[in-house]
């Protein structure tokens, strides 16, 4: 019997692929209000050229992966596919007896084929003929989508292409509407007897049990060392994946994600601990990368202090967040750490001299200021005032002009009068003022707005 589902309460790609079908019951409340971007519109052509450009477009990545993962972007060749589908079948094989999925590999993957019921990684587009734009696309999202093979969260024919397919494979696929949305698609986005043609990148999978480790499995099993890696090491490439595209808050939740699961794990030997401090290492260097492309300083301090095998990089992206943090002594401190390990190392002199240079600017600034501060023993109160107000204002905006730094602490010697302007005006400046504790004293600091 067909199921009736109300569409404005929502349904599963499982109910809708059902053999008996799915009917929508529309109540009064339904109008046609729907985004013309998601509306199936026949009349939307373009021309070879561009289609050719977009398909070449979509596959091309020639972004740097500072997190270690394998890229093979560049081993894929450009090819003309053509506008319309009959060309692009041309080029494919039939990956099913009956021909009603076809595929071209656009880049080979390594290793085995995709067990069944896998947890896999992609990012893909899929495209009705003739039409401009994806109608689906992970990469408009801005992120890979992760899905578990056979479980009906896919149409079939993807599902069933996905399982052909190896780690790192890029693949076009042709999808005849039996695999589809069938016979009457699902207005308005998809149109009736819709062949569909998916670019697919298989960027990882966890096989069945290694999938279970993180979705199914109790406490004692998940504990697993050996279980828990397989399932940490997805996260990871997850995690490089949204780094390498700017993602970096989902790079950070699939870091803590995985450092949450491996710090839980059973260890049963030593060598199984020096893997896992390897892996926790690795972990919470790239989430202080992370924190620092997000601002967050402190969080970064944190992470690099949880790195148990520090490298120069640790080093070197403790100092960027001290220095971001106002903590210039500090911060050339872990600089100079990690060029006792790499003592050429380009990057750690580099920051090394940034740090220098804002200790020493804000120093230059703070003496004269200082200085100004004593020419003005002779004047009145409301000369010195005025005088006071405009040094404060020109200390507030020098450090909302440096983008490098989110913090900046105040010196001590500098007049209680000077101070209390210098307040006042970060505060009218949307800046922030804090106090904090350290070595038995009081360290005032400006704080940028978006200093976390």
């Amino acid at each position: 019997m067909t199921n009736c589902k109300d569409p404005l309460a929502g349904f599963t790609l499982k109910e809708l692929m059902a053999d008996d079908g799915l009917t929508f019951d529309f109540g009064e409340e339904f109008k046609d209000d729907i985004d013309d971007r998601y509306k199936y519109n026949p009349n939307v052509n373009i021309a070879d050229d561009d289609l050719i450009k977009f398909m070449n477009l979509e596959l091309s990545d020639d972004e740097e992966d500072t997190q270690n993962t394998p890229d093979y972007s560049n081993k894929i060749e450009p090819i003309s596919l053509g506008l319309n589908f009959d060309k692009v079948k041309g080029k494919m094989v039939d990956l099913t007896p009956d021909g009603k999925i076809k595929k071209l590999i656009r880049q080979n993957g390594v290793g085995e084929i995709v067990p069944q019921e896998s947890l896999v990684t992609i990012k893909y587009s899929g495209y009705f003929e003739g039409q401009d734009d994806p109608y689906d696309s992970s990469h408009m999202r801005g992120s890979p989508d992760r899905y578990r093979l056979n479980q009906g969260n896919l149409i079939w024919g993807l599902d069933l292409a996905i399982q052909s397919m190896k780690k790192h494979e890029v693949s076009i696929f042709w999808i005849h509407p039996d695999y589809a949305y069938g016979e009457l698609g699902c207005l308005p986005l998809v149109p009736p007897q819709a062949e569909v043609m998916f670019i697919v990148h298989l960027i990882d999978y966890l096989d069945n049990g290694s999938a279970d480790t993180g979705e199914n499995l109790n406490r004692e099993q998940r504990n697993i060392f050996a279980q828990v890696k397989k399932f940490v090491h997805h996260l990871l490439v997850s995690g490089a994946d949204n780094f390498k595209h700017g993602q970096y808050r989902r790079a950070i939740r699939d870091y803590k994600r995985a450092a949450n699961n491996i710090e839980d794990a059973q260890l049963d030997n030593e060598e199984e601990e020096a893997e896992m401090k390897r892996i926790v290492s690795r972990i919470y260097q790239n989430l202080a990368i992370c924190y620092n492309k997000e601002n967050m300083p402190r969080q970064a301090c944190i992470a690099c202090n949880k790195v148990v095998n520090k490298t120069c990089k640790t080093y070197y992206h403790y100092g960027k967040a001290l220095t971001k943090m106002g903590e210039y002594s500090q911060a050339i401190e872990q600089l100079e750490l990690g060029l006792n390990l790499s003592p050429n190392d380009a990057d750690l002199i580099k920051q090394i001299n940034i740090t220098n240079d804002f200790n020493m600017k804000y120093s230059v600034i703070e003496k004269q200021m200082w200085g100004k501060c004593l020419g003005l023993d002779n004047s009145n109160e409301d000369a010195r005032n005025k005088e006071y107000k405009k040094l404060a204002i020109e200390l507030c905006e020098e450090f909302m002009k440096d983008e490098n730094i989110l913090r900046q602490p105040l010196s001590e010697g500098l007049r209680p009068e000077v101070g209390k302007m210098i307040r006042k005006e970060a505060l009218a400046m949307g800046l922030n003022v804090t106090i904090h504790e350290r070595y038995g004293k009081e360290v005032v600091y400006l704080e940028k707005p978006n200093y976390k």
